[in-house]
């Protein structure tokens, strides 16, 4: 009797490692050839290469002041400052002159300013 039961063990088996392969081609290879493959949709959604659905678990912080970087600030705390707040979120002060800052302000805003 086991003999017979070796070729249905065998089926079996293959159709489970084939269901799981389908599986993974589906929820994890499908989504991420998808967004690897650059398109009018992706250039408009700006899409990264990589699948991943945040959850409210990932939000490192609700203040903004958490994100602010200072600029007497180390590289390696810099560094640690941007792994912990996913996807690299900082806020850099002092980077634009206040000149070049009130002429963006103004472009945006519609506003004439006399210098």
């Amino acid at each position: 009797m086991l003999i017979f039961d070796i070729p249905r063990m065998l089926l079996f088996a293959s159709f489970v490692f084939v269901l799981l392969l389908h599986l993974l081609s589906v929820n994890y290879y499908g989504p991420q050839i998808h967004l690897m493959q650059w398109s009018k949709e992706c250039q408009a959604k700006d899409l990264t290469y990589y699948h991943r659905v945040n959850i409210p678990k990932d939000i490192a912080t609700n203040n903004a002041t958490d994100l602010r970087i200072s600029p007497d600030i180390k590289s390696n705390d810099c560094m640690q400052h941007i792994m912990l707040h996913n996807g690299g979120v900082s806020v850099y002060s002092n980077i634009l002159y206040d000149k070049t800052l009130l002429y963006y302000y103004a472009q945006n805003n519609r506003i004439t300013i006399n210098s």
